[in-house]
């Protein structure tokens, strides 16, 4: 008999997968335009996190972080063609914090100190996207970030250990997803009833 720990890993995973087919799909049409910086800034980190959470033996994590890393890398390789390009300061002080933060990892050999700091740095490297939901909200597709939304979450209900390395990047994500949904949805109804 399959437990519900066991059902909810499933269904994050599917979820995790599921969410970037809606946004792939509108990169293709050229609906959305993902910020590429970000995209690929979210792979290589969920990547690395991945590798720590597998270390750590916290196999529900590295699920979601699998799944994630593939989503966002195929966005970011999508986006190459129809996204936005663009560099900005902040866009090379985001990867700038990436390389100091890979390079802290390697200093301390640490999974925690890992994960604490690729979480720190992937909030940072989110930063573009934030604001291009904020400014372009149309060029965004909220329901891949709904998806990932309740595809953490399930891996946060059925974490078995509340080490940083099991639950860090599992909680950030359920933020994240659910910050960059609502200023999807709500930046959406206010230039739309502003335009009327």
């Amino acid at each position: 008999m399959v437990g519900m720990k066991t059902v909810f890993i499933i269904l994050s995973s599917l979820l995790t997968i599921i969410s970037a087919v809606p946004y792939l799909l509108n990169v293709i049409k050229n609906k959305t335009k993902p910020k590429v910086v970000t995209w690929g800034v979210w792979s290589l980190l969920t990547f690395i996190s991945l590798v720590a959470s597998f270390v750590e033996g916290q196999y529900a994590t590295a699920a979601l972080l699998l799944f994630a890393s593939l989503g966002s890398l195929s966005i970011a390789i999508l986006g190459w063609k129809n996204g936005n390009k663009k560099f900005n300061i902040l866009d090379v002080l985001c990867l700038i914090g990436v390389l100091i933060g890979i390079i802290l990892w390697s200093v301390f050999d640490s999974p925690v100190i890992a994960v604490v700091i690729m979480v720190s740095i992937d909030f940072i490297g989110g930063i573009p996207t934030t604001i291009h939901c904020w400014k372009s909200p149309e060029e965004e597709t909220g329901s891949a970030f709904f998806m990932g939304f309740l595809g953490a979450l399930f891996t946060v209900l059925v974490l078995d250990s509340w080490q940083i390395t099991s639950f860090l990047f599992p909680l950030f994500l359920v933020a994240n997803n659910l910050n960059l949904t609502l200023i999807i949805f709500i930046r959406k109804r206010l230039l739309l009833s502003k335009n009327k």
